[in-house]
């Protein structure tokens, strides 16, 4: 499921940890396990190909009645998927513009100024990792990749960005009920990928706040 490089025993064992953190979360959740369906078609860039939708207003990603289109994000070495409707702008992290953020979250790097806003900007793999996980994650490379989130002066940073795709609701494999995770909106098998609610996940550090 992990999308990483070998570097020496040490490595694989902390990647392999994290795998199976996910494959465990998952678990724990509890999925829908209904049948996905046939496959729809994608072209060689790996978008899938649906009749272009009427001038009808776009349906949420949550509302499982239409394809949505998804940015797959690499973090800690997982394959993430965030649904494009929750992303308004994605840029470089330069760490030396970010600022001490007073009210810092245990998940917060910080501070960025965009124009007139200013984004507080967390650490998506502290979010999503358990604490023995993140003790590893600090000693990895620092990300280099923001994504900017719609509606909120919120940016999650992670270690690299793969394809934009598009998934049909059946290709998703939906999480049943809230669990202890409301942030994992489920799994697409397709791309060896879990599906992340970004607003759920801002929500839930807004709940650690010392």
């Amino acid at each position: 499921m992990a999308a990483h490089d070998d570097h020496g025993g040490s490595g694989n064992r902390a990647a392999r940890a994290v795998e199976d953190y996910l494959a465990d979360l998952l678990d724990e959740d509890g999925l829908e396990t209904d049948d996905q369906g046939d496959a729809v078609p994608q072209d060689a860039d790996g978008v899938a190909e649906t009749e272009a939708l009427s001038a009808e207003p776009v349906l949420h990603w949550r509302d499982r009645e239409a394809p949505f289109r998804v940015q797959l994000v690499v973090v800690a070495g997982l394959q993430l998927a965030v649904p494009m409707q929750e992303i308004v702008d994605q840029q470089v992290l330069s760490t030396d513009r970010l600022k001490t953020d007073p009210d810092a979250l245990p998940a917060g790097l910080g501070t960025l100024a965009t124009g007139a806003d200013t984004l507080r900007v967390l650490d998506f793999a502290t979010l999503i990792l358990p604490p023995e996980q993140r003790q590893r994650r600090a000693a990895s490379a620092a990300p280099e990749t923001l994504l900017v989130l719609a509606g909120q002066r919120w940016g999650l940073a992670c270690h690299g960005l793969s394809e934009r795709v598009e998934v049909a609701p059946d290709q998703v494999q939906w999480r049943d009920g809230q669990g202890q995770r409301p942030w994992l909106a489920g799994m697409l098998p397709m791309h060896q990928a879990a599906l992340v609610d970004p607003q759920a996940l801002v929500a839930g550090a807004l709940l650690e706040q010392p």
